[in-house]
């Protein structure tokens, strides 16, 4: 019998359903470096920011952000609500193609509200900005999916 092919996980993050990913759920949570609230405070993360479940422990959740960085946060600072982050200077399509009109560009860092998780043939998602304006991401500039 042939070998079967490995399976490509270059884009595994980014398969609906492979990885887990929530919103922080308050304003300036604090991300630690162990699960407690006596560990070192690492930083303090945005409402909105997207980050990737690693781990679950009992109350505490092991996460990691945008910049691949590992924190622990309290799983009652978490969201469900699914957010993406510019990952570079994106530009906002009225529609999913990358020859549409542009409504505007976010810097990277810009948090976006996902409408859709599951990105659309051509790698586009359609999302909300802070401002209310809905439009269409490529999937490729944005992290959180």
């Amino acid at each position: 019998a042939a070998a079967s092919k490995p399976a490509d996980t270059s884009r595994k993050a980014r398969v609906p359903g492979m990885a887990r990913y929530r919103s922080i759920g308050h304003d300036d949570v604090v991300m630690f470096d162990a699960p407690s609230d006596k560990a070192k405070k690492l930083y303090q993360a945005p409402r909105g920011m997207p980050v990737e479940v690693i781990a679950v422990l009992q109350a505490w959740v092991k996460v990691r952000d945008m910049e691949g960085d590992i924190a622990w946060v309290l799983r009652d600072d978490l969201s469900e609500r699914r957010t993406v982050v510019a990952s570079t200077t994106v530009p906002l399509y009225q529609e999913p193609n990358a020859d549409a009109p542009q409504w505007f560009e976010a810097a990277r860092g810009v948090v976006f509200e996902l409408e859709d998780d599951k990105p659309d043939d051509a790698g586009f998602v359609r999302v909300r900005h802070a401002d209310g304006q809905s439009g269409y991401v490529e999937l490729g500039q944005v992290w959180g999916i």
